[in-house]
């Protein structure tokens, strides 16, 4: 795959906002005023994370951890950028090099003292450069040697890098290739040809770009991808995509081919005056020569549906289920979804006060009340309300999101397959809202609670009596209600012990809840945990004390400390170094990755990865994700051992069994078919002796 330049950035300032909080009196008594209001603020404006900074008068940074995270830092500076499976390169003008994203294979780590890059191209798990002195370099996953460069390869002008195969041109306009030689991608490649321009390389085929205009293809050809139209020239450029070609004619008009299920090779009708195309996994995109975008095919994350209103788009670029573009001023847009874009701050938006996470999406709150939404589009969950304003807080399900306006009403947009955006009639005096996969918590002022959405296990089940809330944090399918006296509740599915509150629990002042597992924050300053605890998400760190906040993931937990430090635990350690100031953490439990506000002055996302994953086992995200109704999972052992891959749903039942058996050290992929399942998200985890690993996956029909 390949695609054209693109920047990273956006810095947005943090101001003062106006807030209205409701907290029980005798809570006032029991901790006194100050630290009540520091404790509580997180977990009274929202149980999947939200969080603002404790002194709203001073300006403050949002910094994001984990697997779901790009980084982002001054744009102006970029010149190109590649885009993985689920990572992505960016260039900057001084010839260094930047890479976020997934990083299971290393293809996020960036070589030491790597510089003098000229060019660069991105597979499905690894990367190339060209070096100015025409030598190339490689990292990443090299289970098919498609980093192994070969021997005295120099004098090279253009490199290409498609799922498990890499290509060379040299600039005498010679091929060279290696790796995977899946449909003969390698040894059959073209060597007649000494004319090339430009090569692109997809899923076990390539296609190369001659000076005379014409279009050369070799490899796999199941879909005809590899069959170059009749009479096709007056090419000036090539894309490949998974199993589909394109080309961009001198004329400005664009010819696809190759797979066309998803309608990725189906050219919008009329559609000229393109300078730029990109290939993405099953869909297309053009850029005009006025700055707007096309885009079509697969639409199932909202990859091919451009933000209305775009504009001054001077790159474009086309990863697995997202699309990317760089803007003539230096701001970036993203729409779709994937790993490797899920976290990138929307440009041009100012006085954020906080941000609230989600699975595929995010929401910014400015201090005006109003609401900004970026990431996945499939469900509208990212098309905030027109026109909505006076908001207090926001909370994200999976697919929807829900907004406290400041005279204690509720609005609810995006999926509403389960009624979760259907605010029951009359609801108000609301001081605090908590969303779950697919149900809504709404805490009213006189400590009573309002659920709506799903309720197959009985997250919506408050129990008789419950009437003495001061807050409440939502996980998967479950719901923790905070009471005055400092004790906790919980009712919804117990699948793991999420509802199982530990024996004399009390003097609690705040509470969070992830997938499965849950924490409590006492006045002393310690936590309690309890839970599903697979990747030690409730093994509480030896010396956690002075914790003044709380935050739960899927599967790692946080902790803040009252010196502006952050203690993480379970799958998603990796603080970054170096991260002090805080004052407000946060995460969902839908997701992989961790957020947190610092009092130095601007909104910046950073890079992060999984550095304390098990040592044996490596987990990967399963690809496609979404899908239907086939997907592949892929793991890989350090050493060899009894292996067991199971699928469960969100209820904890065992679906399936994908493997039981003793497997050599590597790489290893396994198919799951869920034609037999309904739409929803699903969990898979894999066993050896030692470790485990837990990710989750969406089936959507």
């Amino acid at each position: 795959m390949n695609v054209p330049m693109i920047n990273q950035l956006q810095e947005i300032r943090i101001t003062t906002h106006n807030w209205k909080i409701h907290v029980k009196w005798d809570l006032f008594k029991r901790i006194g005023i100050l630290l009540t209001f520091l404790l509580l603020l997180p977990a009274l404006i929202g149980a999947s994370g939200f969080a603002v900074a404790q002194n709203p008068s001073e300006p403050g940074i949002a910094t994001a951890w984990g697997n779901e995270v790009i980084s982002a830092e001054k744009n102006e500076e970029f010149i190109k950028i590649a885009s993985g499976r689920n990572h992505n390169l960016a260039l900057r003008n001084d010839g260094t090099l930047v890479a976020w994203g997934m990083n299971g294979f290393g293809q996020s780590t960036v070589p030491d003292d790597l510089t003098d890059i000229a060019d660069m191209a991105t597979g499905l798990d690894f990367n190339l450069v060209l070096l100015s002195d025409g030598t190339l370099a490689g990292w990443g996953q090299n289970n098919f040697g498609q980093i192994n460069i070969p021997a005295n390869l120099e004098d090279v002008a253009g490199i290409a890098a498609g799922f498990a195969h890499s290509v060379a041109l040299r600039s005498d306009g010679t091929m060279v290739a290696w790796g995977s030689n899946q449909g003969n991608a390698v040894s059959n490649l073209p060597s007649d040809l000494d004319d090339v321009i430009a090569v692109s390389a997809g899923n076990g085929f390539s296609i190369a770009l001659r000076g005379n205009g014409n279009v050369v293809a070799w490899g796999l050809n199941n879909a005809g991808q590899g069959t170059v139209p009749e009479n096709l020239e007056g090419v000036i450029a090539i894309a490949a995509g998974n199993i589909h070609s394109m080309a961009l004619r001198d004329d400005g008009t664009v010819v696809a081919w190759g797979s066309n299920n998803a309608g990725q090779s189906t050219v919008p009708d009329g559609l000229g005056n393109v300078v730029a195309i990109a290939a993405g996994d099953q869909f297309s995109m053009a850029l005009r020569s006025d700055g707007t975008v096309v885009a079509w095919g697969q639409n199932t994350e909202g990859q091919a549906t451009v933000p209305e209103g775009l504009s001054g788009v001077s790159a474009i670029a086309a990863g697995q289920v997202h699309a990317l573009v760089m803007k003539s001023d230096g701001t970036l847009a993203a729409w779709g979804s994937g790993t490797a874009s899920r976290t990138i701050l929307p440009g041009s938006i100012d006085n954020v006060i906080a941000l609230t996470p989600g699975p595929g999406h995010r929401y910014a709150l400015r201090a005006d009340g109003t609401v900004v939404g970026w990431g996945s589009f499939t469900q509208g969950n990212t098309n905030v309300p027109a026109g909505l304003s006076n908001v207090i807080q926001v909370a994200t399900g999976n697919w929807h999101g829900v907004a406290l306006r400041s005279d204690g009403t509720v609005v609810a947009w995006g999926r509403g397959n389960e009624g979760q955006t259907n605010v029951p009639a009359g609801l108000d005096d609301v001081i605090s809202i908590a969303s779950g996969t697919e149900f809504n918590m709404a805490l009213r002022s006189d400590g009573t609670l309002v659920g709506w959405g799903r309720n197959n296990v009985g997250q919506l089940d408050i129990p008789e009596g419950l009437d003495d809330v001061i807050a409440i944090a939502a996980g998967a399918n479950h719901t923790v209600a905070l009471r005055s006296d400092g004790t906790v509740a919980a009712f919804g599915i117990s699948s793991s012990g999420q509802l199982n509150i530990p024996d004399g629990l009390s003097d609690v002042v705040a509470v969070s809840a992830g997938a499965f597992h849950n924490l409590a924050l006492h006045s002393d300053g310690t936590v309690s945990a309890w839970g599903w605890n697979n990747a030690g998400q409730t093994n509480l760190p030896d010396g956690l004390d002075n914790i003044v906040d709380i935050a739960v993931g899927n599967s790692h937990s946080l902790a803040l400390r009252s010196d502006g430090t952050v203690v993480s635990w379970g799958s998603m350690t990796n603080v970054p170094e170096g991260l002090e100031n805080v004052v407000g953490i946060y995460a969902h439990a839908s997701s992989n990755y961790s957020m947190a506000i610092t009092t130095s002055g601007f909104v910046t996302s950073i890079q992060g990865e999984h550095r304390e994953r098990p040592q044996g086992i490596m987990l990967m995200q399963n690809y496609p994700n979404p899908f239907n109704p086939a997907t592949q999972i892929g793991f890989t052992l350090e050493k060899p051992g009894q292996v067991r891959l199971e699928v469960y749903d969100m209820l904890g039942r065992r679906l399936a069994t994908l493997v039981n058996e003793n497997k050599t050290a590597g790489s290893h992929t396994v198919t799951f078919n869920a034609s037999t399942l309904a739409s929803g998200v699903y969990i898979y985890r894999i066993t050896t002796g030692e470790y485990s690993a837990t990710r989750m996956m969406t089936l959507v029909k």
